[in-house]
C-alpha cells in the first residue's frame, strides 16, 4: 500500500511538472503568434513600399526617356 502511496505522489508530481511546462508552452507560442502577426504586418507595409517605389522609378525612368528626347529635339534645333 505504502508503494501505490509513493508512485500516486510520484505521478501527482510529474503531472504537476509537466502542467507547469504545458502552460509556459502555451504562453510562449501566443508570444510567438503575436510576433508572428507583427512580424506578418510589417512585411505586407514593406512589400507596399516598394510596390509604391517600383511604380515611382518606372515613372522618373519614362520622364528621364521624355526629358531625353526633348533634349536632343532642342540641340537637333540648336545645330541647324
Amino acid at each position: 500500500m505504502k508503494k501505490k502511496e509513493e508512485e500516486l505522489e510520484k505521478t501527482k508530481q510529474e503531472l504537476a511538472k509537466v502542467t507547469k511546462i504545458k502552460k509556459e508552452l502555451e504562453e510562449q507560442n501566443v508570444t510567438l503568434l503575436q510576433t508572428k502577426s507583427d512580424l506578418f504586418l510589417q512585411l505586407q507595409a514593406e512589400q507596399d513600399n516598394v510596390a509604391d517605389l517600383d511604380e515611382r522609378i518606372a515613372q522618373l525612368v519614362n520622364q528621364k526617356g521624355d526629358y531625353e528626347e526633348l533634349v536632343h529635339i532642342i540641340h537637333s534645333l540648336f545645330l541647324n
